[in-house]
């Protein structure tokens, strides 16, 4: 269920985690798919990193123009960190720069946030005063999130957007 959007701006952040190209397959539910097993590959070595700031994970998805629905994608699930320290074997950094985003907050199981994705694209976007306008997108997960199978959970989607 969607429970809110709002515009923000954010500031630049900086993240470390593990990447893969996925290929989106509908025939699969959210939790179990490949980015959650990369999240579970994350989870397992999240003591690897260094400098976290608090829990702060994004699923960071990688826009480019050429980019269809239903085309691969590069993913990446990540820590927050407040500086790039010693990269563990096989993770990436990522630095994200500010800009302005359409936050929608879902709330629900893990299996239902498509339903927020589909309402920004579907829905928010084509009836605001904005354009997408990004690098990009990315789910944020705090301790609002508590797991996959949980109705109350809460994931922040963030999309970055500027005035037409």
């Amino acid at each position: 269920m969607i429970i809110e959007t709002k515009r923000v701006y954010k500031p630049a952040f900086m993240a470390v985690g593990l990447q893969e190209q996925v290929q989106p397959d509908p025939d699969v539910k959210p939790s179990e798919n490949a980015i959650a097993r990369l999240w579970d590959q994350l989870n397992s070595r999240a003591g690897e990193i260094a400098n976290p700031v608090g829990f702060r994970g994004y699923g960071l998805i990688r826009q480019t123009p050429e980019i269809k629905p239903g085309d691969p994608f590069t993913y990446t699930a990540a820590i927050g960190v407040t500086s790039f320290g010693q990269l563990p074997e096989g993770m990436v950094s990522i630095e994200v720069p500010a800009s302005h985003y359409a936050v929608v907050t879902y709330r629900g199981e893990l299996d239902g946030l498509g339903e927020g994705f589909e309402y920004f694209w579907t829905s928010w976007l084509p009836q605001s005063e904005y354009v997408y306008d990004g690098v990009y997108e990315f789910e944020f997960y705090d301790q609002r999130y508590r797991n996959r199978t949980d109705p109350g959970s809460e994931i922040d989607l963030y999309f970055p957007i500027s005035p037409k």
